[in-house]
């Protein structure tokens, strides 16, 4: 999710920046030194995207009935009170 949000806001900025002036020029003069972001720009915000449409579909996917997850058998946590890590609840191991 973190990657998604680098990338998009990483890529707004060259995007934005893209054909700005690097220095401010004499008045009157031409900047000749401009910024060329576009290319790396649209890059970034292409990953970003991918990456934040990745993150949506596991955390979407990833929801819903857990009844198909199986609780812990080891013998060792027989009977202990424990958090279960799969159903997020306190219960018997």
């Amino acid at each position: 999710m973190i990657t998604g949000l680098v990338g998009l806001g990483f890529g707004t900025y060259l995007v934005a920046t893209d054909g700005d002036c690097k220095t401010t020029p004499p008045a009157g003069v031409t900047c000749a030194d401009v910024y060329n972001n576009a290319v790396p720009g649209y890059l970034s915000l292409g990953g970003g995207v991918a990456f934040a449409a990745l993150t949506v579909y596991l955390v979407v996917r990833g929801s819903g009935n857990n009844a198909h997850r199986v609780r812990r058998t080891d013998e060792r946590w027989r009977g202990r009170r424990v958090l279960d890590p799969l159903l997020g609840e306190p219960g018997q191991a």
